[in-house]
């Protein structure tokens, strides 16, 4: 994913709202294509561990369930 500066919102209270955001062709594959393997996929951090870490392995299943490989 890649950000840029976007329009600025009336109401400064919401920041993520000033930038704008799109797939690179990288993410446009892993979203098309899935995984292949843990590691194609970047670390994300979520509640105090990685998700999709090679060094730990969690992972988000599809119904949201955050699950240990």
């Amino acid at each position: 994913m890649e950000r840029a500066p976007g329009p600025r919102p009336p109401d400064a209270g919401y920041p993520m709202l000033s930038e704008v955001y799109r797939l690179t062709e990288r993410g446009l594959r892993l979203r098309d294509t899935g995984l292949d393997q843990l590691a194609d996929a970047p670390t994300l951090p979520i509640a105090g561990t990685e998700a999709y870490a090679p060094s730990a392995p969690w992972v988000l299943l599809e119904e949201g369930r955050l699950t240990r490989l």
